[in-house]
């Protein structure tokens, strides 16, 4: 199998056709192909059908054609579907996914489908990476190997998982069901006040949830200056490059999605999809930043922020070009001692020539203090 060879479903998912149709094409091109959902579409044929279909990008990116689970958010459980027997108070305690129908009209958006045609389009990841500064909370977290999930109110970008991306119109099909079958259950029509109160109570379950959730944010690349610049303190920092399949915490990471428009979606209709493009949708001025996260809900203490991965997976720590000799000894020291058995040093340098940072491995360092 050569190494551009995708499976025909893949192909045709690609293409939006039919299996059959796209098998029909190769045929009538004079290529003899087996109709099998598994059959492997070679490079030459890929061609072909990106020419006969007009889909120049069905050879112009790296596509995966690796299986996998399309993307969730993991253990939303604070918000639900709204249900019909239930009364005020009881309708947000259901287990919900973003659902696949995706966008409905030209002002909604269904976050994760999009997410799902960007790992299709690129792949998934082999290694995703998160930018640190040293200081005492990162020192501590690689002693004790565990990432922290940080309130989104702590966000550089005011944007990021903000509740005006969430609306809460009262004139669809759906939420006026609801608000009849509650009058059914009540013996007796809502007044204004009850509906205004209806109403508060998803905003406040919504409210409180978002005060409980914790996003840990990693990067594809650990090359970008802005990054360094950014999110590890001018170059002093650091950056941990973690193997995606090695922790199941780590597979769960999901690309953020850049769009120049502003998506408001109805919380009333969609809950789930809602809950998902409030927190993987960001503008398109942040795309260089080529972000994954990791969302969690439920995280009322601060301790539930420190979540535990395998120390397998930590496979690189890259040290910035401006990192003090100090730092690294004191990061080789904890590394050492913590037994990651797969990490690795490298330090980053400028490239000659270029504005590009290149990587070069480090022996530990002889001799590492005893304290820091």
């Amino acid at each position: 199998m050569s190494e551009n060879s995708k499976r025909l479903s893949l192909v045709a998912k690609l293409l939006n056709k039919g299996i059959r149709k796209v098998a029909k094409a190769l045929q009538e091109g004079g290529f003899k192909i087996d109709v099998n959902p598994n059959y492997q579409v070679n490079t030459k044929q890929l061609e072909f059908l990106a020419k006969k279909f007009n889909n120049p990008s069905l050879v112009a990116y790296p596509v995966t054609d690796e299986k996998s689970e399309r993307p969730t958010l993991p253990g939303l459980k604070v918000i639900g579907k709204i249900d019909l027997n239930a009364k005020p108070g009881d309708t947000f305690n259901k287990p919900i996914l973003i659902r696949k129908e995706g966008t409905d009209s030209t002002n909604e958006l269904d976050v994760l489908k999009e997410i799902e045609a960007i790992r299709v389009r690129i792949g998934l990841p082999t290694s995703i990476y998160k930018y640190y500064t040293v200081n005492p909370y990162f020192l501590d977290s690689i002693k004790n190997g565990y990432f922290y999930f940080n309130r989104p109110s702590n966000f550089n970008d005011p944007f990021d998982c903000s509740m005006s991306l969430v609306g809460f119109a009262d004139n669809d099909e759906q939420y006026r069901t609801y608000l009849e079958r509650l009058e059914t259950i009540n013996g007796k029509q809502l007044s204004p006040k009850q509906v205004h109160e209806i109403k508060q109570h998803y905003k406040k379950a919504l409210e409180e949830a978002v005060r409980n959730v914790g996003i840990c944010c990693f990067s594809r690349s650990c090359t970008n200056i802005l990054m360094w610049s950014h999110y590890a303190y001018n170059h002093m920092g650091v950056c941990l490059e973690f193997d995606y399949k090695a922790d199941k915490l780590i597979r769960s990471a999901l690309d953020v999605y850049y769009t120049d428009r502003f998506f408001t979606t109805n919380f009333n209709k969609k809950p789930e999809v809602a809950i998902g493009n409030m927190t993987f949708t960001k503008a398109i001025d942040w795309q260089y930043e080529k972000e994954l996260r990791i969302y969690q809900v439920g995280l009322n203490a601060e301790e539930k922020r420190k979540v535990s991965y395998d120390k397998k997976a930590l496979k690189k720590i890259i040290f910035g070009m401006k990192c003090k000799e100090s730092d690294i000894q004191a990061i080789m020291k904890i590394i050492h001692e913590a037994n990651y058995p797969n990490a690795r040093f490298y330090q980053a340098n400028p490239v000659l020539g270029k504005y590009a940072v290149e990587l070069q491995e480090l022996k530990p360092r002889e001799n590492l203090p005893t304290d820091y």
